[in-house]
């Protein structure tokens, strides 16, 4: 390697692409890195799930009814593991879908 390629300025040969990606990847970085800080340096604890339930269309069908609700966490932290139940209801079947 000669004396004149040592000397080069690094950022010839570089494209516009390289650099926008460059930026691209510095600025998510610098976000996650800010994201994480202030999540650190909150006061207090999140809350903890607050799962609100509404009923959204009610149907008969054959000699029961068959009731589509809508559950909602209004809370901070997940709510993934926990269970839905239908009461006083000789058959159940509930499907759910998570959402944030």
């Amino acid at each position: 390697m000669s004396d004149d390629e040592k000397d080069a300025d690094p950022r010839e040969g570089r494209t516009a692409a390289q650099w926008i990606a460059a930026g691209i990847g510095l600025t998510l970085s610098l976000a996650l890195i800010a994201l994480i800080a202030w999540r650190a340096i909150q006061p207090g604890e999140l809350a903890p799930p607050a799962i609100t339930i509404s009923a959204q269309r009610t149907t008969a069908v054959g000699t029961g009814y068959r009731v589509e609700f809508v559950a909602r966490n209004q809370g901070d932290e997940t709510a993934a593991a926990r269970e839905l139940s239908a009461k006083g209801v000789a058959t159940a079947m509930i499907h759910h879908r998570v959402s944030p």
